[in-house]
């Protein structure tokens, strides 16, 4: 070990490396914290402004059972400027498939409980009753897409990251600079 480690100076450069690295450390920890819930936060209002433009659009047609109508809503739900929204299957009260768009009805998956591991995994599945005049006619699944929100949360973290890093490393210099004067 060199002999600059055994100095007062050098004692101070490491504690004071450590102490930085701690703090930027516990700064690190929070803010990818705080990224997450921020984050499962927005995924519940998009699942909840999904979930109303879904409703919204079944409603008018499931009373006629105009289902034509409503599959080239959904159709256009889809492939138009929500690219979020990767599928829309709306089921009867038997669980017949009434519509079917992004994904066929046979392979429906099971509905996400946890929303860090739907996040993970890159896709939300929501399924909700449809109700009309308070009565439950049937049931819907949609799939929301969360790749934007992973990424999102990766940049973050790497960008806290790099902070930290530069953090330490400008620490460093300075009391490194700050010994040999």
């Amino acid at each position: 070990m060199p002999k600059v480690f055994h100095t007062i100076t050098g004692k101070l450069l490491i504690s004071g490396i450590v102490l930085q690295s701690l703090l930027l450390a516990s700064y690190f920890l929070v803010t990818s914290s705080i990224l997450r819930e921020s984050m499962a936060s927005n995924l519940a209002t998009s699942i909840r402004t999904t979930s109303q433009i879904i409703h919204l659009g079944i409603a008018p047609y499931a009373v006629e059972q105009r289902y034509d109508i409503l599959q080239d809503f959904f159709n256009e739900l889809i492939s138009g400027a929500n690219e979020d929204l990767r599928y829309i299957v709306v089921l009867d009260q038997n669980n017949h498939s009434l519509v079917a768009t992004g994904i066929s009805a046979n392979k429906l998956p099971i509905p996400s409980d946890n929303e860090q591991a739907a996040i993970a995994a890159g896709i939300y599945h929501v399924r909700q009753p449809v109700l009309l005049s308070g009565n439950q006619i049937g049931q819907v699944q949609f799939g929301l897409s969360t790749l934007k929100v992973v990424d999102l949360i990766e940049r973050m973290i790497r960008l806290a990251l790099l902070v930290s890093l530069c953090g330490i490393l400008v620490t460093a210099v300075l009391l490194a600079g700050f010994g040999h004067k």
